[in-house]
């Protein structure tokens, strides 16, 4: 199944320079990048979203996987 989520990423708040968004946005899709979790992630810092494809008994497993990251939906 498809998601687009809205994403709030808590460093974000505390980033004056907004120069590093790209990478923050790696980080975030690599925190639940995976065949055991979600795939064709895509996450947006600046944008504020995130768009994956998975099955839905695994949304806990990657909302907790975000939390870890710092990063909430």
């Amino acid at each position: 199944m498809h998601y687009e989520l809205p994403l709030l990423y808590n460093p974000c708040a505390m980033c004056v320079g907004k120069s590093h968004c790209e990478e923050c946005s790696a980080r975030i899709a690599e925190a639940i990048s995976g065949p055991h979790l979600a795939e064709n992630v895509e996450a947006d810092t600046r944008e504020k979203y995130i768009r994956f494809d998975a099955d839905p008994e695994n949304l806990a497993d990657i909302e907790d996987a975000l939390e870890g990251a710092g990063a909430m939906v």
